[in-house]
């Protein structure tokens, strides 16, 4: 494991802090709070006073450090209840120019498509546990939600039928035997969906957000290759409607 080397962009997930705390988390919680005092000076009595202001500590900590799914609770809400408008509503699927890139009205995403499998069964303990290690890496590098997609298709014996091109007796007993143990064989083709959600990006206008989302994208993308990479299993961006389309169809 000492070799081990995943090339992360540098501005990969860097925020302001101060000490252990966001920036951006101590605005939220000032401002949250300062509303709450606010809101106690209006107020006569100082045990409602006191009330309000322990309540606006509470509530200013829950907005500002306290974690859902590792997103802030004040975006988590927003991505809940988005997502809960959108529950029903099936919105139409674009695709941009770059082939690659897609939108639905909730998220910009792409999708890659998992090369190879990893014989886990057949695998040493101490590689497993190095296999294990890289595949936490991947999660812990990635701060942002992924969708992992599962394609399961049936073996077709007619493919490999139609590479024995020889007509004979021999060849009718390997078409039998092909069949025969291609019966009932299904394979499983592995996708990881990457998302930029809109509540993530500023603005109205598409074109532009897609601008944004497809630079966030490149990095999301690449650091998820990277990994890929380096569990030996690699991975690429699905491409083109047609191919991005049997994908889809598969995970709705």
């Amino acid at each position: 494991m000492d070799d081990l080397k995943v090339i992360v962009p540098e501005d990969f997930g860097r925020r302001m802090s101060i000490g252990v705390f966001l920036v951006r988390d101590l605005i939220i919680f000032v401002a949250v709070f300062v509303g709450f005092v606010s809101l106690a000076l209006l107020i006569p009595g100082i045990w409602a006073e006191l009330g309000i202001v322990i309540s606006g500590i509470i509530i200013a900590w829950l907005f500002a450090f306290h974690k859902v799914d590792n997103l802030d609770y004040y975006s988590y809400l927003s991505l809940k209840y988005t997502h809960r408008k959108r529950k029903f509503l099936f919105s139409p699927i674009e695709l941009f120019d770059d082939e690659k890139t897609l939108y639905n009205g909730n998220a910009f995403f792409r999708i890659i498509r998992v090369d190879n499998g990893i014989p886990f069964d057949f695998m040493s303990y101490p590689d497993k546990i190095d296999r294990l290690i890289i595949f936490e890496k991947m999660l812990n590098a990635c701060d942002f939600p992924m969708q992992f997609i599962v394609k399961t298709m049936k073996i077709k014996a007619d493919v490999f039928d139609s590479l024995i091109r020889e007509k004979s007796h021999l060849a009718e007993e390997y078409r039998a035997l092909i069949r025969k143990f291609t019966e009932g064989v299904h394979i499983q083709i592995y996708y990881v969906v990457v998302p930029v959600f809109r509540w993530e990006l500023k603005g109205d206008d598409v074109k532009v957000l897609y601008r944004k989302a497809s630079e966030i994208l490149d990095i999301r993308t690449g650091v998820v290759l990277e990994y890929l990479n380096v569990l030996g299993i690699g991975g690429e961006v699905v491409k083109g409607a047609h191919n991005i389309y049997n994908v889809i169809k598969t995970a709705v």
